[in-house]
């Protein structure tokens, strides 16, 4: 498979694309989760970039505050996220920290891949 990304993933989606189809033999019917894990970590990634920016709480209309609705999409993506990397067999700490250690049952790695 090739490492290039598909043009509609951002920054953390394209980078998490490379990693993996760098370092792991990866079947086609791999890839249509790849990219939902790929896109999912871009949804991510914007949430918290919002509230970082707006913060944990809104008011309403009544000038009460309460949770931002971000942060339920947060959380979310988050659980998402974690379901299908363990879909693919793979540890998002190390996927993360780019040291790519498969986990059994999983996608096997490449010897001599970029994180390996």
């Amino acid at each position: 498979m090739g490492d290039r990304p598909p043009k509609h993933l951002r920054r953390r989606g394209c980078e998490l694309w490379k990693v993996i189809t760098s370092n792991f033999s990866l079947e086609p019917y791999h890839i249509p989760i790849l990219r939902t894990l790929c896109e999912t970590a871009d949804r991510l990634e914007a949430c918290r970039s919002r509230l970082t920016k707006e913060g944990l709480t809104i008011r309403d209309r009544w000038n009460k505050l309460k949770p931002h609705p971000l942060v339920s999409a947060e959380l979310a993506y988050r659980e998402q996220l974690t379901k299908i990397y363990n879909t693919l067999g793979l540890d998002e700490g190390e996927i993360a920290a780019k040291r790519v250690i498969p986990r059994p049952g999983g996608l096997r790695a490449i010897p001599g891949g970029k994180g390996t």
